[in-house]
């Protein structure tokens, strides 16, 4: 058996730890990566669902709006054909217009087209009224003869904010009279804040100038004030979905929806923190969660690198050790695979040295029976070299020992009796003849 001695230079490879850690590289650096995408897509999946859900709000506020505003203009169109109004008889429309607004608990009010109020039903009829010029908004309603809606304005009355609604009260094909209806804030506040909304969503509506009109939440901080300056610039589409910054300052999420029949701007936003956030922390808790795994699994490879290592090391010596026929210790391990090498390595050393010492033994026999034999022996080698020879066969030929062994069989052959000797040797090598026994002479 050819044995290949090591050389001086380290042997190429990698240890059982290093593997043992690419290992756990290899399993935790995919795993990383698909959870990191699964992560992605669920985290675009929940922007588009709230993107989906701003936009849902803005035109759900949107068109309840209209209908609350074209429910007032329908009110203010049926008012506006009342005969007491049509013949100026202030007193009794006065009469007419609260019975009829006391489900609606709004106020109603007829101006002149020189913007002086003739009728308001917020003050007891013969009270004093105040004499305003017209606004634009009663120009429109003059200029059109058609219904409109006005922008957020503090009421001369109650002073407080409000939105005015108007229409023409025509006497044959002219404007005679505006009828108009004043609705204060809080009551788009209420219809804003009943609109159902998952947690963190606020909900605001601007007039066409930008004046903010409800809020679902702290309207008395921001009533009046003029929207953001990027919200009106991002807003050109008749609805859709941005992000922008609220007048708070802070960064939202916004669906927006433009009315064309009041041209105000309704919007439902989150801030942007809430929307992030449950990705946010999906990605904080993959992070510790690979950091800690690996943290656990690298040094765990370690431990059982070193687990499997010292009985490799304990099988390598008890092979050195089987090597030189020396007794082999059994030391068990953790590791049942390798404590059966080693068992077997013992039971190879023990079996070695059963027969080396049966081979001495033999051996020791045949080279008795050879040196003291009355007989002449010889051993050959396959090709034809003389290995051995007693002293009784160097007699009979009339040699010494280191003359016979000095010499090949062939010379001491017979010339006649070589052929079939080599023959029969060639045959024996072939693996023909087990043995053969031949009479031949020596010389």
């Amino acid at each position: 058996m050819a044995v290949t001695e090591a050389s001086g230079n380290s042997p190429k490879g990698r240890t059982l730890a290093q593997m043992l850690a690419l290992l756990v590289l290899s399993i935790l650096i995919p795993g990383a990566f698909l959870t990191g995408t699964l992560i992605w897509r669920v985290g675009r999946l929940d922007r588009e669902n709230a993107n989906q859900q701003a936009l849902q709000l803005a035109r759900s506020v949107s068109g309840e709006l209209d209908r609350e505003i074209e429910g007032s203009i329908e009110t203010l169109l049926a008012l506006s054909t009342s005969p007491a109004l049509l013949r100026g008889d202030f007193e009794t429309f006065h009469r007419q217009s609260i019975e009829t607004m006391a489900f609606r608990k709004q106020n109603v009010y007829v101006k002149s087209i020189d913007g002086s109020q003739l009728m308001n039903t917020r003050v007891p009829w013969g009270g004093a009224l105040p004499a305003l010029p017209p606004t634009e908004h009663d120009l429109e309603i003059i200029r059109t003869a058609q219904p409109a809606v006005s922008g957020l304005v503090i009421g001369a009355i109650i002073n407080r904010w409000v939105v005015g609604l108007g229409v023409p009260v025509l006497v044959g094909a002219k404007v005679r009279y505006i009828l108009a209806m004043s609705i204060e804030t809080e009551h788009f506040r209420r219809i804003v804040a009943a609109t159902p909304r998952g947690p963190g969503w606020i909900i605001a509506v601007s007039d066409r100038t930008g004046r903010l009109i409800a809020r679902s939440e702290d309207q008395a901080n921001y009533i009046g004030r003029e929207m953001h300056p990027n919200v009106r610039s991002w807003s050109t589409g008749p609805e859709g979905v941005h992000r922008t910054s609220s007048l708070a300052g802070a960064e939202v999420m916004r669906g927006y929806k433009w009315s064309a029949q009041t041209g105000w701007l309704s919007a439902a936003f989150i801030p942007s923190e809430i929307i992030d956030a449950p990705l946010r922390n999906m990605w904080q808790f993959f992070v510790l969660f690979g950091v800690g795994l690996a943290a656990v699994a690298l040094p765990l490879s370690y431990t059982l690198s070193q687990q499997i290592t010292r009985p490799i090391a304990a099988a390598t010596a008890a092979a050195d050790r089987l090597g030189k026929a020396e007794p082999i210790e059994v030391v068990q391990s953790r590791l049942l695979e390798a404590n059966a090498l080693l068992s077997a390595q013992a039971n190879a050393a023990t079996e070695l040295r059963e027969r080396t010492r049966a081979l001495v033994e033999n051996e020791t026999r045949f080279r008795s029976v050879f040196e003291q034999s009355a007989v002449g022996f010889k051993q050959v080698a396959r090709d034809g070299r003389l290995l051995g020879i007693n002293d009784r066969l160097c007699k009979m030929l009339g040699y010494t020992r280191e003359e016979c062994l000095a010499e090949k069989f062939r010379v001491q052959t017979h010339a006649e009796d070589q052929t079939a000797d080599l023959e029969l040797v060639a045959k024996l090598q072939s693996g023909k003849l087990p043995s053969y026994e031949l009479e031949k002479r020596l010389i």
